[in-house]
C-alpha cells in the first residue's frame, strides 16, 4: 500500500515576487531556528499548494469512491469531515455519494460510505473496541475500506501516549488480520487551536495544562502512527487541520520541537471545523479514500498481511 501523495502547482510570479517571496522565507526560516521556548505565539510553515484542477479531481475521486464500500466509525470531528464530503459530492457530482448512517453495515446494499458513531469520547479504548465489533459483525466478505478516528478529546494531559498508541496499533492489526478483504486507512489525531502567550503564562503560574501541553501530546501520537503505518494508506487529519489557507502551517516550538495545531481560520470553536476546514479535510479524504480503492483494483492491491 501506499500514502496518499501530496500534489503541487507552479504559480508565475515576478522577479519582485521571487525576491520578496526568497526574504520572507529566509526570515520565517531565522525565527524558527531562533525560538526554542514554548512561550511564544504560533509560527508558519510553508507547505506545498493544492492542484489547480480540483473539481475535475474531485469528480473522478467521487467516482473512484461511488464504486466500493467504506466504512467509517467517528465522532464529531468525523461529522464535521463527512459534511465536507456531502457537500463536495453534492456541488460536483451529478450523482452524489451514497453516504449511509447505520451500524448495521450488512443491512447496506451495493457500495456505499457506512458511517457511524463509535465509543465514548476521552475513552480511546472503547472507540477501537466499538469499532472492531461493528466490522466482526460483517458476515460477506466483499472487498473494501476500513477506517476510525479519534477525537481530540481522547488525548488528554494525563494520557500516556506511548501506552495508547501500542493498543492502538495492536487493535489495528488484529482487525488487518481478520479481515483481509479490508484496506484500513490510518487516521492521525486531529488538534485544537491554542491559548495566546498572556493565557499560557497564567496558566503555567497556576501549574495547569495547556492546550499546548495537551498538542504535543497529539503530535507524538500522530508521529508515532505515520512511522508505524508507512507505507499504508493514512488520512493526516493532523496536517490538513494545521494547514492554514496560504499554504503555511499553524505551529509553535518548544524545548526544540515544533508541535503543529490547528488553524485559527479553519475552525470557529477551536476544535471543531467550520466550512473552510470541512471542505479541506473532505478534499484530502476523498484523495486517500480513492487512492486506497484504486490501488486495491491492480492486481497485487491489498491490506497489508
Amino acid at each position: 500500500m501506499y500514502i496518499a501523495s501530496r500534489r503541487s502547482r507552479n504559480r508565475p510570479c515576478r522577479s519582485t515576487d521571487t525576491a520578496r517571496n526568497l526574504t520572507v522565507a529566509m526570515a520565517a526560516i531565522w525565527l524558527t531556528a531562533c525560538s526554542g521556548g514554548d512561550m511564544g505565539g504560533t509560527k508558519d510553515e510553508k507547505r506545498v499548494a493544492t492542484p489547480a484542477s480540483q473539481t475535475e479531481a474531485i469528480q473522478l475521486q467521487l467516482a473512484t469512491i461511488a464504486t466500493s464500500r467504506i466504512y467509517f466509525g467517528h465522532q464529531s470531528v468525523g461529522a464535521n469531515v463527512l459534511d465536507g464530503v456531502r457537500a463536495l459530492s453534492s456541488a460536483q457530482s451529478t450523482s452524489p455519494l451514497a453516504i449511509i448512517r447505520t451500524r448495521d453495515i450488512d443491512s447496506v446494499a451495493g457500495p456505499a460510505l457506512v458511517e457511524f458513531t463509535i465509543g465514548e469520547n476521552g475513552d480511546p479504548s472503547s472507540k477501537a473496541r466499538d469499532f472492531a465489533s461493528v466490522l466482526d459483525q460483517k458476515r460477506a466478505s466483499t472487498p473494501g475500506v476500513a477506517l476510525f478516528k479519534y477525537c481530540y478529546l481522547d488525548i488528554t494531559p494525563d494520557t500516556d501516549v506511548g501506552r495508547l498508541f501500542a493498543a492502538h496499533r495492536d487493535s489495528v492489526r488484529a482487525l488487518q488480520a481478520r479481515h483481509p478483504e479490508l484496506t484500513f486507512v490510518h487516521v492521525t489525531a486531529p488538534l485544537t487551536t491554542v491559548e495566546p502567550a498572556p493565557k499560557l503564562l497564567i496558566k503555567r503560574l497556576l501549574g495547569k495544562p495547556s492546550s499546548r501541553d495537551v498538542n504535543r501530546k497529539r503530535n507524538e501520537f500522530n508521529a508515532l502512527l505515520r512511522r508505524e503505518f508507512q507505507g499504508e494508506p493514512i488520512f493526516d487529519l493532523g496536517r490538513v487541520e494545521s494547514s492554514r489557507t496560504d499554504g503555511s502551517r499553524a505551529l509553535f516550538v518548544a524545548g526544540g520541537d515544533t508541535v503543529y495545531t490547528l488553524a485559527s481560520e479553519l475552525t470557529d470553536d477551536g476544535g471543531h471545523l467550520n466550512a473552510a476546514g470541512r471542505r479541506a479535510a473532505a478534499m484530502e479524504l476523498l484523495a486517500v479514500l480513492s487512492q486506497a480503492v484504486s490501488s486495491r483494483a491492480r492486481p497485487g492491491g491489498g491490506s497489508r498481511e
